[in-house]
């Protein structure tokens, strides 16, 4: 029975002005009030949050790719693919990565280039061997059957294959030479050297800053949305505050629903957070283990239990909030009966004469404390004596 209530004192809160229930159109306005406000708070709290920039974009996957793979870059090759300034990030060490990068790729293009073709030219001449080598095996077939030479399907004999593959290794020799020579060069230019030299000094600050920019992201991005969620929570509470002591009950209803939006926004991006600060090792190695004790399913009963527990928070948040409401506006209707003469209790007429008033039984007059006269109830001083 009491969840029944619960559930009814909330729909009444939810759907009721001033003690009169919405009618459906003013539900469906009211439907569409609350939908615009997670539309325009979404959308407001995406802007704050890219004012913080996220560790990938203010470091840069090129950047963070050197300074994690700085044996790679011996091989001058690495230099071939042009990579834009936007991939190194806004961090003031790997913009210099960056030009740094530009100006060496610049300069290494040309040995680049040569070292390219030198590369293709000698995968051909590996190629050619591969067949030779395949014709070479056919001609020694050939030549342990006796086969005649005029019978033979090959155009050259063994010792012209031989011949040769052994000029084309030659040819590949030489090719090697001339690329370690090109490589030795380009590893002599000045630009390249800076690069190098300036990413093994810089390399393991930019990881320490990257970290430790990492370490403290989830705590900006909640501070950010904070800076713009809390103040705004406050503005409403107030307004509200103001709506219902001037008895602008509708304006205090809409109020009220903006309100309940704006906390969940709060409460939802606190959870996010200290769900983002939580190492996911922990619950990686706690499902391992109730997985090792055949208990996953006690894991399950632990996130349903904390399911229920939040949103019964929530929904008793919200009723305590309903019923103060209720409160304050049964003290103002209070006041103003009593202030005109009416039963404080329903507002009906009632004359000096009644005790209890005719129309809800309510007691009019209860006993002074101070002076043992009769006082009208729920007034704040006594008619007669003027105590408290």
């Amino acid at each position: 029975m009491k969840i029944k209530t619960i559930i009814k004192n909330y729909k009444n809160s939810l759907f009721t002005v001033n003690k009169e229930p919405l009618t459906s159109l003013s539900k469906f306005f009211l439907g569409v009030f609350v939908l615009f406000s997670f539309i325009i708070l979404s959308i407001s709290l995406s802007q704050q949050g890219r004012t913080i920039e996220s560790p990938s974009k203010k470091f840069g996957y090129e950047c963070l790719n050197f300074v994690d793979n700085q044996n790679d870059l011996n091989d001058i090759t690495y230099f071939r693919y042009q990579k834009h300034i936007l991939s190194f990030g806004s961090n003031k060490s790997c913009k210099t990565l960056s030009y740094l990068y530009a100006n060496a790729r610049k300069d290494l293009s040309p040995y680049i280039n040569l070292i390219d073709e030198q590369n293709r030219v000698k995968s051909n001449l590996m190629s050619k061997i591969r067949v030779l080598k395949s014709e070479y095996s056919n001609t020694l077939l050939e030549k342990i059957a006796n086969q005649a030479k005029q019978k033979s399907i090959l155009h050259s004999s063994a010792d012209n294959v031989k011949s040769k593959i052994e000029s084309l290794n030659h040819q590949i020799s030489k090719l090697n030479k001339a690329i370690k020579t090109n490589k030795t060069k380009a590893k002599q230019k000045a630009s390249y050297k800076k690069f190098i030299s300036y990413l093994k000094q810089n390399a393991s600050a930019i990881k320490n800053k990257y970290d430790k920019y990492t370490r403290y992201y989830s705590l900006r991005v909640l501070g950010s949305k904070y800076l713009f969620l809390i103040p705004l929570f406050f503005v409403v509470f107030l307004l509200y505050n103001f709506a219902i002591k001037r008895e602008k009950y509708i304006l205090s209803h809409l109020l009220i629903n903006l309100l309940n939006v704006v906390g969940l926004f709060i409460l939802f991006y606190l959870l996010e957070f200290i769900y983002n600060i939580i190492p996911h090792t922990i619950f990686q190695k706690l499902f391992e283990l109730l997985y090792k004790l055949n208990i996953i399913a006690f894991a399950n009963y632990i996130f349903i239990a904390l399911f229920v527990i939040i949103f019964g928070l929530i929904i008793k948040f919200i009723q305590n909030r309903a019923k103060k409401q209720k409160e304050q506006k049964s003290s103002i209707y209070k006041k103003t009966y009593i202030k005109q003469g009416k039963c404080p209790n329903c507002g009906a007429y009632k004359d000096k004469s009644y005790n209890f008033c005719p129309h809800c039984g309510e007691n009019l007059y209860t006993t002074c404390s101070s002076c043992g006269k009769k006082r009208i109830s729920e007034s704040s001083f006594c008619q007669e004596c003027g105590s408290k």
